[in-house]
């Protein structure tokens, strides 16, 4: 199988391939670079799909409108799987035989996985929950052909602007992606299932390795921006984070200003009080001695005053009036969590939504970030992005 094969795209079908231009793609082709379903909404992102794709090389990597489906129904917030069932139904092609008997049981599936806990649906859990639920299927192509699709990809990721273009769907591929999903039905016909499953996949982890056992855990570091990359609401926030980090330059601070170095000719001043001029500027004769003195050219020994405890709040304001909405919004939000998640940056962070009212925002995890996303203002606001 060829890439092209593999990430086909067909007419009438639910998902297509779609460009959003507001995301740069890492790797330098920036056409194509989200996979979406007309009418609903973003499935995935190219470069996050990939990262997915990555971790089935070993086992082979399944087919590719399955594993959509599947990565959609574990997307966090609002999911419109009745829609999307609706829209099958309608297809040409959907009242074949071998078609429509397994469309309920396809669906039945995806609920449960939208069943399942959010803490299974999050991070390396993710990974988990989609290559044990694929293990029971039938792969797409083996671990060799994969391993040359991915590389494919990395060398020439432009070639995939030929399977964005729609061919006409056999009804043998149509009938094959939904019967995966129907087996899998009757293998994980609830999410205890799927969740002992998880825990007894080999050469993996425990997933409690991974699980939140408190919602009220606050997120950092590189597992929040990933969570970030991996919802599609907050997709374009986390992939800028780490480029604004390549051009942040965080000030080491001095929490210990009694413990600097103090010594040397940093110990010298020509200012200071009689008893503690040096004594060598008494060897001098009466005359030298008060010219040196009048003209501030004797020294003194005066310990300098040490670096004060820079300890400080750092307040960033954003603009969420009409001058700011889109774009510059998006950036305004990615700046402000690349300055607060920094790991050099230990200060206490504040940050207010400016608009009519003046809203403090925390934007410690993905739905926080996504709240804050959404506070706009009809006022026309003088600020322009973070400050």
């Amino acid at each position: 199988m060829e890439l092209n094969d593999y990430f086909q795209s067909y007419q009438d079908y639910f998902w297509e391939w779609t460009t959003d231009e507001d995301v740069p793609d890492s790797s330098g082709y920036h056409e194509n670079n989200l996979i979406s379903i007309p009418g609903i909404g973003a499935v995935v992102y190219r470069a996050y799909l990939i990262e997915i794709l990555k971790e089935f090389q070993l086992m082979g990597l399944p087919f590719l409108t399955p594993l959509l489906l599947a990565l959609y129904a574990t997307n966090e917030g609002y999911l419109d799987l009745k829609s999307i069932k609706t829209g099958i139904r309608k297809h040409p092609l959907a009242s074949h035989e071998y078609v429509k008997h397994v469309i309920s049981p396809a669906f039945q599936f995806l609920e449960t996985l939208k069943s399942l806990p959010a803490h299974y649906k999050r991070s390396k859990n993710r990974v988990l929950l989609l290559q044990t639920i694929f293990s029971g299927a039938p792969a797409a192509v083996s671990a060799k052909q994969s391993e040359y699709i991915i590389k494919t990809y990395l060398k020439s990721p432009q070639k995939l602007v030929d399977a964005a273009r729609q061919t006409e769907l056999p009804v043998s591929v149509f009938s094959k992606h939904l019967n995966i999903l129907a087996t899998l039905n009757d293998k994980f016909s609830s999410a205890r299932l799927i969740i002992e499953a998880m825990k007894g996949f080999k050469d993996m982890p425990e997933p409690e390795d991974e699980v939140v056992q408190e919602e009220t855990t606050v997120e950092t570091g590189k597992d929040f921006i990933r969570e970030l990359i991996e919802e599609p609401r907050t997709f374009q926030v986390g992939s800028l984070i780490k480029r604004i980090w390549s051009g942040l330059k965080i000030p080491m601070r001095h929490l210990s200003p009694g413990e600097q170095p103090i010594g040397g000719i940093s110990d010298m001043t020509n200012k200071g009080e009689l008893h503690r001029m040096l004594l060598s500027e008494f060897a001098h004769e009466d005359e030298i001695f008060v010219s040196r003195i009048a003209n501030n050219e004797s020294l003194y020994i005066q310990r300098e005053i040490p670096p004060e405890e820079n300890i400080f709040q750092r307040i960033i304001l954003i603009d969420t009036s009409l001058k700011n909405w889109g774009t510059p919004k998006v950036l305004a939000f990615a700046s402000a969590i690349a300055v607060i998640k920094h790991p050099k940056a230990h200060s206490e962070c504040t940050v207010f939504a400016l608009g009519q009212n003046n809203i403090p925002v925390s934007l410690d995890n993905v739905d926080q970030v996504i709240d804050g996303l959404n506070q706009v203002s009809p006022c026309a606001g003088s600020l322009s992005g973070t400050r």
